[in-house]
């Protein structure tokens, strides 16, 4: 069954949320929150409440926003059930090149992986500057495929389950929840 998935800004009562829909042909649209706010977040949206985990054909996803990459609490929620994929959706771009800020925020993706030993799918906007990759990261942190910033395409990538690797059964092992 296919999904989509959309970032946008949802009002609910007298309050605005900077939020994820996940739009499904049979069962009624999912809604995630961001969680984590700062600077312009903080003086436009509420807090969130909501875990952001489905479940798509028998996949456990979790989704997260932004600026959520940089909280590895917000990551080890999904690990703690058993998220297989998670998804974090970024508007994150500057008025210029900002390749270090993009390396930075890659880096964060990658570590969030690791340490979760789970796939992680990211997507950015990229006007004007990209300052987040829209790519996908194994359990490892390792780049499976990534767009070329600042440049519109589509990411498609067959992803097959394999078996966890000798490190990733290691950190899998190791992490006390």
């Amino acid at each position: 069954m296919y999904q989509s998935v959309a970032g946008t800004i949802i009002k609910e009562n007298d309050g605005y949320f900077n939020s994820a829909i996940v739009f499904s042909p049979n069962q009624d649209k999912v809604i995630y929150h961001k969680r984590a706010l700062w600077g312009y977040d903080k003086d436009n949206f509420r807090e969130g409440k909501n875990s952001g985990i489905l479940e798509i054909d028998g996949i456990k996803i979790g989704i997260r926003i932004c600026f959520e990459i940089r909280f590895p609490e917000f990551f080890r929620e999904l690990y703690k059930v058993k998220t297989e994929l998670n998804l974090v959706l970024f508007y994150d771009v500057s008025e210029r090149d900002d390749i270090e800020r993009y390396e930075l925020i890659k880096a964060h993706i990658r570590t969030r992986a690791v340490e979760n030993v789970r796939y992680t799918l990211t997507v950015d906007t990229i006007r004007p500057y990209q300052t987040a990759p829209t790519a996908l990261f194994d359990r490892s942190g390792y780049v499976l495929k990534e767009l070329t910033r600042n440049t519109e395409d589509l990411l498609v990538y067959d992803l097959s389950e394999t078996s966890l690797d000798f490190g990733e059964q290691g950190r899998k092992a190791d992490i006390n929840c």
